[in-house]
């Protein structure tokens, strides 16, 4: 079975916001520069960009927040996902 860049960096979101920072909202930004650093060279940055608009367009399990402070860079308020308390 072969995944797309988008279910890899789906469930990469899924584990960082659930695992690495539960409870907290991280932009979209971060989540790139955060998943470029995870799959090395497996990705380019623009593939890794638009798969994670796709994951806010569509966040399934996780929470869009339309403004909120990003626990990874603080500056302002951004569009954010978060993982929702189990």
């Amino acid at each position: 079975m072969t995944y797309t860049t988008e279910e890899f960096v789906r469930l990469e979101v899924g584990r960082l916001l659930r695992v690495d920072y539960p409870s907290k909202a991280i932009c979209s930004l971060c989540l790139v520069k955060i998943l470029r650093q995870t799959f090395s060279t497996g990705y380019t940055e623009s593939r890794i960009k638009r798969a994670v608009e796709k994951v806010f367009e569509s966040p399934g399990a996780l929470t869009r927040l339309a403004s909120s402070s990003c626990a990874v860079c603080i500056k302002g308020t951004m569009r954010c996902l978060i993982a929702p308390r189990e």
